[in-house]
């Protein structure tokens, strides 16, 4: 458990997948937002990046009052590795402290919630898990 944002990104760094000169990478924009918005991977999927800026701003969402994260905290394709990242994204999540939680796709909905939530959860749709408020969006 890291206490600052600076020991996280340290760590991340050292980070067996992402010290092979592999880029680290942490969330970005409002550190202290309500709403976090978790992806799967940083710059994978431009369209996916729109559709987050779209939905935020079509529900009245300034993206300069969210924080948006990933579950894979490198950039090395090879080294995909979800296991590896969920401390590092459970680390954020507590640093952020915020009161929803967007899961983006299939994906990261089965890594942080679990399999049997992506079957029982509609687009759109809150769920409540151990405090803490998801909203469900399905990409596909």
């Amino acid at each position: 458990m890291y206490d600052n944002w600076e020991e996280l990104e340290n760590s991340i760094k050292k980070c067996e997948l992402c010290k092979n000169n592999n880029t680290a990478v942490l969330g970005y924009g409002n550190r202290s937002a309500d709403i976090m918005v978790i992806d799967y991977m940083y710059g994978t999927n431009v369209a996916e990046k729109k559709i987050i800026e779209s939905v935020c701003k079509g529900i009245g969402l300034d993206i300069d009052n969210i924080y948006i994260t990933n579950i894979i905290k490198c950039t090395e394709k090879e080294t995909y590795k979800i296991e590896q990242c969920l401390n590092y994204l459970r680390n954020e999540v507590i640093l952020v402290k915020p009161k929803i939680i967007i899961l983006m796709g299939e994906i990261v909905i089965k890594s942080i919630l679990g399999n049997n939530e992506i079957f029982s959860c509609g687009k759109g749709e809150f769920i409540q898990k151990k405090n803490i408020n998801y909203m469900i969006l399905k990409m596909r």
